[in-house]
C-alpha cells in the first residue's frame, strides 16, 4: 500500500505537524510526503530520512499521477492546497482523507474539502463539531500521539541552568504568543500568586508577534526577576521536566491541546483553561485543573496545582496511556485498510 502524505506546514512548526512526525515516522508503508514550499518541517524530514517533494498547487494533479498512490492523507487545514488535493484525488479515483486538526470554521470551503473526502479524521470532538452533521458519519475522532521519545530527557541540568532555589516551583507555559494563546492573562495570574508570598517562577518556551508586548508587561512589574523567556527551543522536553506546573491558559478553543497531552506524558501538574480539546482531556480535580480563561480563575486554578499532592499527575500520567503513538498508528492503520478494500473491489468491478 502506497501512502502520499499532504501538507501546508506553519510557521513556526504546530503542533499538527508534530503529530504527522509521529505518524510518518512509525507507519509502516510505502509513503512519501508533498509539501508546497521549503520550510522548516521540511528539514525535519530530511533530518529523519523521509522521503518528500516541493510540488506546487498546479503541480498536484501531474505529481500524484506519477506517484500513484492507493490514499491520500491530507494534514492541511482548510487552504486551496487541501482543496486541489482533494479535487485531484477526486479525479484520478484515490480515496483521500482529511486529517483535521483546527477547530475554526471556513464554512462553505471545509463543506466542500469535507464531502470530496472519503473519511475526516478529527483530532477532538471540539473539530468533528465544527463540521455540518451531514458529514459526522465519514469522521473518526483519533486524538494527537505523543512521541515515545517525548519523555527522554537531554539535559537534566535546566533548574541549575535557570538558578532555580531550592524548593522553588516553576511553572511554565509552552506556545507561541499569539493573542489567543493567553499570555497576558498568564501574567496577570501569575503576579496574583507571587503577590501571595509563593515561592515560584514562571518560564516561557516559545516566539511570537505578541512576544515583545508581553515582556514589556513584565518589565514593568516589580516582578521581573520571576520571569524567564526563554524564546524557542528545541528541547521542549528539558524544560517542561524542569517545571512543576504546566499552564495552557488560551483563550480560545483548542483543537486538542498539545501541550497538556505531552505535559500528562511526563507526569506533570496540568493547569488549562475550559475550552475546546482541553474538556476532552482534563478531568478538573483528578488528572488537571480547570479554569476559565481569566486570570483570576486562572491564578485560583493555579494555587490549587501548587498546593495538591502525588496523585493527580499520577491520574494524568496513566491517561496519557491513550496518547500513545502505538494506539494511534493503529487507529490509522484500521481506516488505511478499510478505504484499500473498498477501493480494490471498486477497481474489480471496473
Amino acid at each position: 500500500m502506497k501512502i502520499l502524505y499532504i501538507d501546508q506546514p506553519i510557521e513556526p512548526p504546530g503542533g499538527g505537524q508534530l503529530s504527522l512526525l509521529v505518524l510518518l515516522k512509525k507507519v509502516r508503508r510505502e509513503k512519501k510526503v508533498f509539501l508546497p514550499f521549503h520550510c522548516s518541517f521540511s528539514r525535519r524530514l530530511e533530518k529523519e530520512n523521509i522521503d518528500f517533494e516541493i510540488v506546487s498547487c498546479f503541480s498536484l494533479f501531474g505529481a500524484i499521477r506519477k506517484f500513484a498512490p492507493d490514499i491520500i492523507h491530507c494534514n492541511s487545514a482548510t487552504t486551496r492546497y487541501s482543496f486541489f488535493s482533494a479535487v485531484c484525488a477526486r479525479l484520478l479515483g484515490i480515496p483521500f482523507i482529511w486529517h483535521v486538526r483546527v477547530s475554526q470554521k471556513a464554512l462553505i470551503k471545509d463543506d466542500i474539502i469535507a464531502f470530496l473526502s472519503s473519511r475526516i479524521i478529527a483530532v477532538s470532538m471540539c473539530v468533528r463539531d465544527k463540521f455540518s452533521k451531514l458529514w459526522h458519519n465519514k469522521t473518526d475522532i483519533i486524538f494527537n500521539a505523543v512521541d515515545d521519545s517525548f519523555g527522554v530527557i537531554k539535559d537534566n541540568k535546566i533548574r541549575e541552568k535557570l538558578s532555580i532555589r531550592e524548593g522553588e516551583k516553576v511553572i511554565g507555559v509552552f506556545s507561541r504568543f499569539e493573542d489567543w494563546k493567553g499570555h497576558d492573562i498568564f501574567v496577570q495570574s501569575a503576579i496574583k500568586i507571587l503577590q501571595k508570598g509563593y515561592l515560584v517562577r514562571f518560564i516561557f518556551c516559545g516566539t511570537g508577534k505578541n512576544e515583545n508586548k508581553i515582556k514589556e508587561n513584565v518589565f514593568s512589574s516589580s516582578y521581573a526577576s520571576k520571569f524567564i523567556f526563554m524564546g524557542h527551543v528545541d528541547n521542549v522536553q528539558d524544560y517542561m521536566k524542569a517545571c512543576d506546573i504546566v499552564v495552557n491558559p488560551s483563550v480560545r478553543p483548542e483543537a486538542f491541546g498539545r501541550v497538556v497531552a505531552e505535559a500528562m506524558s511526563i507526569g506533570k501538574i496540568i493547569v488549562a483553561t475550559a475550552v475546546g480539546g482541553h474538556l476532552e482531556i482534563i478531568k478538573d480535580g483528578f488528572n488537571g485543573f480547570l479554569c476559565r480563561p481569566e486570570s483570576a480563575s486562572l491564578a485560583a486554578a493555579i494555587e490549587k496545582a501548587l498546593n495538591c499532592g502525588r496523585e493527580i499527575p499520577g491520574n494524568a500520567l496513566e491517561f496519557s496511556k491513550i496518547f500513545s503513538s502505538q494506539r494511534h498508528i493503529s487507529q490509522i492503520d484500521k481506516i488505511y485498510l478499510k478505504l484499500y478494500d473498498e477501493n480494490s473491489g471498486r477497481r474489480k468491478r471496473i
